[in-house]
């Protein structure tokens, strides 16, 4: 049986092992993967860290509506950063929605769509040639929300997207990128962070958080 975890190393091993072993040894899976992580990925321990209020931002979603901080609040807020070329991103896509469905209107996710973690003739790696997919970095703001508008439907995603700024300002302020996700409180606070998107565990997380009631009113 291959289970969530199993699968989950792999997937790693095969991201961030630029080209390398799909299944790297014990002792140097997390080393290697923090090695070759792109350089112009934010550092882990950026942004968003555990029991301060959000960064604040401001980003237009898909379908044209404002989404800022603020309108998170009141909910449990779920962020989860992400692009078509980052193989990890798609794995978890059918996940996270399944996630979002469960919890309906008690939290509310978003996914900020980032640059693309494996461009075409960049950075590519063998999963993305198995499946036969090239993305060609963005030029501009358009061709970004064209990209996640090309995302949302082959992944079939129904969560709202948010495509990032093109200085990748909001990826950079949570340290989301590539394929993070944060939670948020009801009033805006971090309550749980993940390097790497993992849906059973974001699905506690947010449990746990939904447990907790604002200590003000949302406004």
């Amino acid at each position: 049986g291959d289970d969530m975890m199993g699968g989950d190393d792999r997937m790693m091993g095969g991201e961030m092992r630029d080209g390398g072993p799909r299944r790297p040894g014990p002792g140097q899976r997390r080393d290697d993967r923090r090695r070759r992580e792109p350089t112009t990925a934010p550092a882990a321990g950026s942004g968003a860290t555990i029991g301060n209020p959000a960064p604040a931002f401001e980003l237009t979603r898909l379908d044209g509506k404002p989404v800022r901080l603020s309108t998170l609040q009141g909910r449990v807020g779920v962020i989860v950063f992400g692009s078509y070329s980052s193989p990890s991103f798609r794995q978890r896509a059918a996940s996270l929605e399944t996630l979002a469905k469960k919890f309906g209107s008690r939290a509310q996710f978003l996914i900020v769509y980032t640059k693309e973690a494996h461009p075409a003739g960049e950075w590519e790696v063998d999963r993305n040639k198995d499946e036969g997919i090239a993305v060609d970095a963005h030029k501009d703001a358009a061709a970004r929300v064209a990209q996640a508008e090309k995302a949302k439907a082959a992944l079939g995603l129904t969560i709202p997207i948010a495509p990032d700024t093109m200085d990748d300002a909001v990826s950079a302020a949570f340290g989301g990128y590539p394929n993070g996700a944060v939670v948020l409180s009801r009033d805006g606070v971090v309550v749980a962070r993940q390097q790497w998107v993992d849906p059973g565990g974001l699905e506690r997380r947010i449990e746990q958080a939904l447990k907790v009631p604002a200590t003000k009113p949302a406004g």
